[in-house]
């Protein structure tokens, strides 16, 4: 099989003086910053916009700092991946958060789980690291100590709570992650952890956590909402460190998915009227679907029951936090749209507020 070869990378001809740089909107870009990790390079995120001449890059670009070798390895990842990497002056860059090697744990219940397995194949092809996280490691808590991040992909709530039966799978494998696993879970959170839920995982913190948000869909009938696969037109704050590099306008696979309202409960006459602007403390919406013109390609069944709710939030629990992303941003390894809200989710979780330089 013959592929098609990458563009040819762009590099300075001179080691850079301050930084060099990568585009957060690349989706390639995040393989670059990986392999750069691995091989033991300091890497900062500018939190707002840089100027490169006539040029602006959004926040979120990934500033890399020069060392012994560091222009040689930009060079083979530049060539390898077909990305453009510039030199930036001090003078360009405001506030950068560090980015630390993220210890990335992969929920896995036993039985099958055909998301997880999507999920786990895009980390591997953009090269981010990642273990494995079972029930028995979710009852046996101390989470903390092993991972900075913890991924639920797609799954109920439920599912995740009981797990195969025991007349049906062997004895270590069935029963779930149990109520002592959500309990390590939210040990978890409150005590400095992230955790990222897909689509329907949203269930587990939402259900669980008493979080200042709910989902708008629950216990919808289909003559009331159904959508069972389509393109949704969603919309972007790429301020926030979630969507750094997105455009202010996208599409969102949904498919039979969670969309969530902030702040008044269901019940209240904000909450019927749609209103999701209200402020909340500890809770950032990072994207939401617009109020009217939502169907971008598929099927809708029920327009006003998500138009205007949130479809990614961040929520702050005590030292932690939780990102809802309420779709499959990775779906199948196809929605390349929508790649880079899992792996901002994923770099924000280690990300440290510190000066570009030491």
């Amino acid at each position: 099989m013959e592929w098609a070869a990458p563009p040819a990378g762009v590099l300075p001809d001179e080691p850079a003086p301050f930084a060099y740089a990568l585009d957060p909107r690349a989706n390639d870009s995040f393989t670059a910053v990986n392999r750069l990790l691995k091989a033991g390079e300091t890497i900062y995120r500018a939190t707002s916009a840089i100027a490169l001449g006539e040029d602006r890059w959004p926040a979120g670009a990934f500033l890399i700092q020069p060392r012994a070798g560091t222009h040689d390895r930009l060079l083979q990842v530049a060539m390898s991946l077909g990305l453009t990497v510039t030199a930036v002056r001090r003078a360009a860059i405001g506030e950068t958060v560090r980015l630390k090697p993220p210890r990335l744990g992969v929920y896995h219940g036993w039985g099958g789980n055909s998301d997880e397995g999507w999920t786990r194949w895009l980390l591997e092809q953009f090269e981010f690291p990642y273990t494995r996280v079972y029930d028995d490691d979710l009852r046996a808590g101390n989470l903390l100590e092993r991972y900075d991040i913890i991924l639920l992909p797609d799954e109920t709530y439920r599912r995740m709570l009981t797990g195969r039966s025991p007349r049906i799978m062997p004895a270590p494998y069935a029963g779930g992650m149990t109520p002592l696993g959500v309990a390590g879970l939210y040990a978890f959170v409150t005590n400095g952890g992230n955790l990222i839920a897909l689509d329907s995982a949203s269930e587990l913190p939402l259900m669980t956590f008493a979080l200042p948000v709910s989902d708008v869909t629950r216990n919808r009938r289909r003559t009331e909402l159904y959508i069972p696969g389509s393109l949704l037109s969603l919309t972007v704050d790429p301020t926030h460190p979630v969507a750094f590099g997105m455009p202010s306008e996208t599409a969102a696979f949904f498919d039979e998915s969670p969309a969530f309202a902030v702040g008044p409960p269901p019940n209240n006459p904000a909450s019927q009227a749609g209103d999701t602007t209200a402020e909340v403390e500890d809770v950032r919406v990072v994207a939401s679907y617009p109020a009217t013109d939502l169907l971008l390609s598929g099927w809708l069944l029920g327009e006003r029951v998500v138009a205007n709710r949130a479809a990614v939030v961040e929520v702050r629990v005590e030292q932690g936090r939780v990102v809802l992303i309420g779709f499959r941003a990775q779906h199948r390894g196809q929605s390349h749209a929508t790649f880079k809200l899992l792996f901002n989710a994923i770099y924000w979780g280690t990300a440290e507020s510190v000066p570009p330089h030491p």
